[in-house]
């Protein structure tokens, strides 16, 4: 059975949100956690962003899905 338009842009939206999470949960690891200030500014703009698009994150299922959080979202 097909999915409604609105659910598949959802999940669409939602798988979209979830790879970008990944792709900064890996840049934050990769970052060595010393250097010239620009270095840890960098850092902090990451961890910034992965906050920001946690909240999004548990925004939109909590939109969706009032039970679900953003711990209950599978992200591997």
């Amino acid at each position: 059975m097909a999915l409604p338009r609105d659910e598949n842009l959802r999940k669409e939206e939602l798988n979209f949100l979830k790879e970008e999470l990944k792709k900064i949960e890996a840049r934050i690891k990769e970052v060595q956690y010393s250097g010239s200030k620009e270095v840890v500014e960098a850092q902090i703009r990451l961890l910034e962003l992965r906050e920001k698009i946690m909240k999004e994150i548990d925004k939109f299922v909590d939109i969706y899905s009032p039970k679900e959080s953003i711990l209950d979202i599978n992200l591997r």
